[in-house]
């Protein structure tokens, strides 16, 4: 039942009918945008002169345009004038200019009068609620520039722009130049701000923003740089401040040319639905990725800071420099970005040990691609819908999974010197996939290409199962390639990858990586190696499976003989094959046991302590639950006491997020008395000193203590919201909410979630929240059934259909099959199917009996 239902969503994706791009009889060169956006009446008139040049003779000119009106249209061509008639095509979201006469080729200037809403779907130009004040703020990524002014919204159809803004006194504006001019009017209580030429950019990359807003300025290689906020905020921008300069300057030393923009202007406003924009040198955020109390805020704050800081000044170069030519590539954009990102980190904040996390997000991210619904990363897409469906995990977190196996294959310096040939050749200009793996071949002499145009175009991850026999002084090691198959994928498939494979052994000249280009290839290694490892370094992207007899042979040696990143895919690889039926639950703990007692490393626990919690959150049986519990806390009892509770002098940022996660999931999964009492006690503390907790603990005693808490402590944190000082403590309240398990409390959030209280870019997180709450589930269930009206409007949506896939039980697979069938939201049938996936994977685990054979095994028993 449930692989029909799959099956009936992918076929359903290709079949969605798809609008015809924008003729390109008529390119644009420039624009001249004049906007005046009335806050108090949440509307804006604009004025614009488009350059063009014809490029074929035609009566008419198509552009994007929707929610606006046009007053008139008007050509001129040296001294003659052409009134044009337009129609609008809601369904197409464009505008149809048609003139008495055809346009011969050549130089045309197109002007427009135009008037439209500043609307409250957190897309195009729309207005943003401070405190006690409006803002008018643009997010147009991918498809929304329309919704502003009149405009040829496809990336490759760049022009230069000239931006003007009207706005009221007292307030100022910001867009992708620096302010020319300031002149008083037009009218009273107006002034006029002119910014400088922008370079040559596409339509989504088009910014303004209008307040009160006030700055922090700094500079770097002659630069400047400002982190602009409400007034309110402005301090909480200083980390901000000093990451973007490192970071610069990093990326002016990396890449073959310094920062292409004379300024940089990035902006934290109150309401923004994505964690934030790469609009060219005016990068937009939402106030939670870029502001932090510096003193107080966790590790975890101060890192998403700087990440996503890297990430969107990564694309002032790969983005805003070089474009996509179509949205089918955006991968190449937000990979690489994401790739880039753990660079300039690294290097200012050695640290925070960063090369694990990135091993962290591949396997988050082959989690996702073992799916049978997930897609190549080159996806065809045509409508806006299908457009915005792009920007995912695959997208993401796959391509620079990627990317990073690319560079450990070439060598990080060929990898350099590529990418900044590639920028070159494209500077300005638009590029394809091919267009950079090409260049990537061309100048590291490996087939880049082929290994690329498998893993962009295939589907999925594949699996490597690995044979060892050893013979004298000489190992032979078989290995074999097939797609992944997971529990609900079964059938057969001819995909074949181009394979890097690097190898750990006792062979003294060190790695030795190879191309697996076959179905099946034979390696020699040196010497008589028992289990030499093929995912050196565990920048691999596919799944490796060494047996069970293997994997016992390796366990032991775990600790000593594998990197923190090693560890971390190996033990994402046997969930893997958890999942998929080839290892039981019990041999994925027996691997825990004695494979990983020890671990220290904060990256390895915390994809240990995900697994330990889904164990214990879903397929725990009620009446084993004790005996489970006891072992987890045997577990993780020896980091306990060696760290305890209370923040040393002296201690890492490594030992503290180590604590947090010990501490977190001693409390969540095992429900340890003390941790109990500990989390209840420092929410004390932190409700009346935010300072009083070590910050990487306060996430976590926020959680566990709501999980145990009752209706006093609910009112108490509530009333705290109102008060927080910063927007890292106002979420820790806000998302505190949805851990209660009282029904009746559940309830509230619920409620609170959909009301007016909430604002529209917090709403889909705070359902997100509640779908991680085991006891919350079949209520948000409901809650789809009863205000789906409500909810598909959020500016989340999608990501809020995929956190439903954590549910685990069937009856979820036939209710969001019925619901969804009757209710389809275009652009998010993969999502759904994704989800549904999910819960009936999560649903079949349960099955699996080696659990209490395990306990009983171990000698397990409750106390």
């Amino acid at each position: 039942m449930t692989r029909l239902w799959l099956s009936f969503w992918l076929l359903l994706i290709p079949a969605l009918a798809y609008p015809a791009r924008l003729p390109r009889n008529v390119i644009p060169s420039n624009y001249q945008l004049t906007l005046a956006p009335d806050l108090s009446k949440g509307t804006f008139e604009g004025e614009e002169i488009i350059h063009l040049k014809v490029r074929a003779p035609g009566s008419q000119i198509v552009l994007h345009a929707v929610r606006l009106s046009i007053r008139e249209a008007t050509l001129t061509r040296g001294r003659r004038k052409i009134t044009g008639t337009v129609a609008m095509d809601p369904k197409e979201q464009t505008a149809t200019i048609s003139f008495p006469r055809k346009l011969s080729a050549g130089g045309a200037d197109l002007h427009i009068l135009f008037s439209g809403e500043l609307n409250n779907s957190l897309r195009g130009f729309y207005l943003s609620r401070g405190k006690g004040r409006n803002y008018a703020v643009t997010q147009f990524e991918s498809t929304d520039a329309r919704r502003a002014f009149p405009c040829f919204d496809e990336p490759d159809l760049k022009a230069t722009f000239d931006v003007t803004m009207i706005v009221d006194l007292g307030d100022t504006a910001i867009s992708n130049g620096a302010i020319v001019s300031d002149i008083p009017g037009p009218g009273a209580g107006k002034h006029t701000l002119r910014f400088s030429q922008s370079a040559k950019i596409s339509t989504y990359l088009v910014a303004m923003a209008v307040g009160d807003f006030q700055c922090l300025t700094g500079a770097m290689d002659g630069i400047p740089i400002r982190i602009c906020a409400t007034p309110d905020k402005k301090n909480l921008g200083s980390f901000a401040l000093e990451s973007a300069q490192h970071i610069l300057h990093f990326y002016d030393r990396y890449y073959g040319q310094k920062y292409p923009f004379s300024k940089l202007d990035i902006l934290a406003v109150p309401d923004f639905a994505a964690g934030a924009m790469e609009n060219a040198a005016a990068i937009f955020y939402r106030e939670t990725a870029l502001l932090i109390d510096d003193k107080t805020a966790s590790i975890k704050s101060h890192r998403t800071v700087a990440d996503v800081l890297a990430h969107e000044m990564a694309h002032m170069w790969f983005g805003d420099l070089v474009t996509m030519k179509w949205w089918d590539d955006i991968w190449l954009n937000e990979g690489f970005a994401t790739w880039m990102t753990s660079k300039p980190v690294a290097e200012w904040k050695p640290e925070w040990n960063v090369e694990a996390g990135e091993a962290r997000t591949m396997v988050d991210t082959v989690r996702i691609d073992t799916l049978q619904s997930t897609r190549a990363i080159r996806t065809s897409a045509e409508t806006p819908e299908q457009i915005r469906a792009l920007f995912d995990a695959i997208a993401y977190k796959k391509t620079s999974s990627v990317l990073r196996m690319l560079e450990n294959y070439t060598g990080e310096d060929v990898f350099r010197k590529g990418i900044n040939l590639y920028l070159s050749r494209h500077a300005w200009g638009n590029a394809t996939g091919e267009d950079f793996w090409n260049t990537m071949t061309e100048v590291s002499g490996k087939p880049v290409a082929a290994i690329m145009k498998t893993y962009v175009d295939n589907p999925g991850v594949p699996l490597l199962t690995v044979g060892v026999n050893c013979s004298g002084t000489e190992t032979r090691v078989r290995i074999t390639q097939e797609p992944w198959k997971s529990v609900l994928r079964r059938d057969s498939s001819s995909l074949r990858w181009s394979i890097p494979v690097c190898f750990k052994s006792g062979d003294p000249t060190g790695q030795r990586c190879e191309l697996l280009d076959h179905p099946e290839e034979t390696y020699h290694l040196r010497g008589c190696q028992q289990l030499p490892l093929i995912n050196a370094g565990a920048k691999g992207y596919f799944i490796t499976d060494y047996g069970k007899p293997g994997m016992q042979k390796l366990a032991p040696m775990i600790e000593k003989t594998l990197s923190p990143e090693e560890r971390l895919s190996l033990a994402g690889d046997e969930w893997a094959l958890v999942r998929a039926g080839r290892r039981t639950i019990g041999d994925y703990l027996t691997l825990l046991d004695t494979g990983f007692r020890g671990e220290t490393d904060s990256s390895v626990l915390t994809i240990l302590a995900d697994r330990v919690g889904y164990i214990g959150d879903n397929l725990v049986p009620r009446l084993s639950k004790a005996r489970y519990q006891y072992w987890v806390a045997g577990f993780l009892g020896p980091a306990a006491q060696q760290l305890g509770w209370t923040t040393r002098p002296g201690d890492s940022d490594e030992q503290r997020k180590v604590r947090a996660i010990v501490f977190e999931r001693l409390g969540r999964t095992a429900e340890d008395p003390e941790v109990l009492t500990h989390a209840r006690d420092d929410v004390e503390a932190l409700m009346k000193d935010v300072a009083s907790v070590d910050a990487a603990l306060a996430e976590a005693a926020f959680i566990i203590a709501a999980e145990h808490g009752d209706v006093a402590l609910y009112e108490r944190m509530v009333a705290h919201i109102k008060t927080a000082k910063s927007p890292e403590e106002f979420y820790r309240y806000v998302e505190s909410l949805a851990s209660f398990r009282d029904p009746v409390l559940i309830d509230r959030t619920i409620a609170y979630a959909l009301s007016d209280q909430v604002r529209e870019q917090d709403r889909a997180n705070l359902l997100i929240q509640l779908t991680k709450n085991p006891a919350a589930r079949p209520k948000i269930r409901t809650l789809l059934l009863e205000h789906f009206d409500q909810i598909r409007s959020m500016p989340r949506l999608t990501v809020f259909i995929k956190a439903l896939g954590d549910d685990c039980d069937a009856v979820a697979v036939l209710e969001m099959r019925e619901f969804f069938g009757k209710n389809p939201v275009p652009g998010t049938e993969r999502t759904i199917a994704m989800a549904v996936e999910q819960v009936q994977e999560c649903s079949t685990l349960k099955q699996q009996g080696s659990l209490d054979s395990f306990l009983q095994s171990h000698g397990v028993g409750a106390q």
